[in-house]
């Protein structure tokens, strides 16, 4: 499974956001700020509930672990990424992917993946 959610991932990253960092003149970019909102959902279902903690909420409400933790983890941010881009009417496939990405490595904490493990152990 492990494999398998490496491949997809790998694969929307390869075909679908390749675009985002093509050099043209009207290039796509991701906003830092629409990241944030994505990840508080928009603030439309309280400021307590962001992306992270309904992820948490599903998988342990469907006791998901390993590879179906980080589906439902795309599942959660895809779907909170397209529906504010809609709400926002800014709406593109290229972005939709894009946020989705970024938010689910956000969300999941990959952006840390420098830090260093304790000394001692």
């Amino acid at each position: 499974m492990k494999r398998f959610l490496f491949m997809v991932i790998c694969i929307l990253m390869v075909f679908g956001a390749t675009g985002l960092f093509a050099q043209e003149a009207n290039a796509t970019e991701l906003d830092p700020d629409m990241i944030e909102l994505i990840l508080k959902l928009g603030g439309f279902l309280g400021s307590a509930i962001t992306v992270p903690g309904l992820t948490e909420m599903f998988k342990r409400w469907l006791k998901a672990k390993d590879g179906w933790a980080y589906l439902i983890s795309f599942g959660v941010s895809a779907i909170a990424s397209v529906a504010i881009l809609f709400l926002l009417g800014q709406f593109t496939v290229l972005l939709g992917v894009g946020y989705s990405l970024t938010v689910f490595i956000t969300a999941n904490g990959w952006y840390k993946f420098s830090a260093k493990a304790p000394q001692g152990k």
